[in-house]
């Protein structure tokens, strides 16, 4: 497919295009109701921390002002050249007829060189935009390294509060192990437990310290991340909750976000964005392979300062000045410009190609992940539900303790089925949450001006 082609199919698509761009913004909008910072307000914070004090940011800003820089230094071309220069040595003139005498002097010359392009086929003009490009495309990458790191931050944000509640249960548990320990004791005295199932009891509570300790070491591994990855330096507030979700909300947003899809909003998100980038780099290039098979203008001036011979006198200070247009043409170059330009129109058929499908595949991969976050929100209501029945049977244990049906392990028994299956909610309610996050950063939508 031609670039023309291309071109034409994008602005055939245009009002289309712009009526997906309302359409997305309106469900970002939504979408960002649901985010982490939304639910932990203390990590919008850290959030904006990170996007000053991140190492690997601060990294890719040098990249950001390396690209302006040599846009910078594309721009120069257009403008004037001015060199001054000397010379010094011997200088032997030697006479090919006439009476004169060969001569042989140490002499120097001084000089100046001006230089500015007339006109050069939009050569200059496509470096110029090429540089320009690179500069945009650096942007590009900042701002998907941006996207990136918020979204890990927001998933070590909802670890550090899922494994504090992990090892909050494990303490409970560990406590409740330490009483059938005691109860098992005494019953193996009694002989009413075997040895056997005493060693399996106290094997509980070893397993039990395991368990804390590679929490604990999960905990500290992220708050370490916090400060070397973040560049957060204050204390972290956890809660070891994970709020509920109002669900209503987000099926609805989930349902409109599905019915929305389309693949002219993708030709704004930031992969697609680059290799849009790439495609406007080729055709500036193939401007540039084209000038070189024409004539090219220049303006210059040229004065230099030294000495000569005359015919009265020999050593004569002297000032010359060339001015004029200086024209260069390269007419044969073993076919190597031909072979360019073929090589470049086969490129850019590969990377019209390779948009398109890039394109195709970034939709499919918007509607798996919204089909992955449908799943996920319908199994949060359904964890939701069994959260609620799990209290009741609690509270209904608790009542049949006070009235002497149970007994006090059974109690305890009910309330550690209540503790994992709290955990478990957490754990849905922090993987939708992260599902949310993910589908807000793939569908972010370019902010670079071309």
């Amino acid at each position: 497919m031609r670039y023309t082609t291309l071109i034409r199919l994008i602005i055939s698509t245009a009002s289309l295009t712009s009526t997906a761009f309302a359409i997305e913004a309106a469900n970002n909008s939504a979408i960002d109701a649901f985010l982490p910072e939304e639910v932990y307000p203390e990590l919008q914070a850290i959030i904006n921390s990170a996007e000053i004090n991140a190492p690997s940011l601060q990294t890719h800003r040098n990249y950001n002002d390396e690209a302006s820089e040599r846009y910078e230094q594309a721009k120069a071309r257009r403008y004037l050249n001015a060199k001054l220069y000397a010379n010094i040595g011997p200088r032997n003139e030697y006479y090919q007829s006439g009476n004169s005498e060969d001569t042989s002097t140490f002499a120097m010359n001084t000089g100046i060189n001006l230089y500015r392009p007339i006109y050069h086929w939009g050569a200059i003009e496509a470096g110029i935009k090429q540089a320009q490009l690179g500069s945009q495309s650096a942007n590009l990458e900042l701002e998907q390294k941006r996207s990136d790191l918020i979204r890990n931050l927001r998933a070590d944000f909802l670890q550090l509060h899922l494994a504090e509640q992990a090892y909050n249960n494990e303490l409970k548990k560990q406590k409740i192990t330490d009483e059938t320990i005691k109860r098992a004791e005494l019953e193996h005295k009694s002989g009413k437990i075997s040895k056997v199932k005493l060693r399996s009891i106290l094997l509980e509570k070893e397993q039990s310290e395991l368990s804390l300790e590679r929490i604990s070491a999960r905990k500290q591994q992220i708050t370490e991340r916090f400060a070397t990855t973040y560049g957060w330096k204050n204390p972290l507030k956890i809660t070891a909750t994970i709020p509920a979700l109002d669900l209503e909300q987000a099926l609805h947003w989930h349902k409109t976000a599905k019915q929305s899809l389309s693949k002219s909003a993708v030709y704004q998100l930031y992969p697609i964005q680059q290799q849009l980038n790439s495609l406007e780099h080729h055709k500036e290039q193939q401007v540039i392979i084209a000038a070189n098979t024409r004539p090219l203008f220049n303006l210059f001036l040229s004065g230099v300062q030294g000495q000569r011979n005359t015919a009265t006198d020999n050593d004569v200070s002297s000032f010359a000045v060339t001015a004029g247009i200086n024209v260069s043409w390269n007419i044969f170059d073993g076919f190597r410009t031909r072979h360019q330009k073929m090589e470049a129109k086969i490129k850019q058929r590969r990377l019209e190609a390779q948009l398109e499908i890039s394109a195709s595949d970034l939709l499919l991969e918007q509607q798996r992940i919204l089909n992955s976050l449908g799943l996920r929100l319908r199994e949060l209501n359904i964890l939701e539900q069994r959260y609620s029945i799990q209290s009741d049977e609690y509270l209904e244990a608790k009542q049949d303790l006070e009235a002497g049906r149970i007994t006090e392990p059974q109690l305890q028994a009910s309330e550690l089925a209540l503790e994992t299956m709290q955990y478990k909610l957490y754990e849905a309610r922090a993987n939708t949450l992260m599902g949310i996050s993910d589908y807000r950063e793939f569908t972010r939508m370019t902010t670079t001006e071309n």
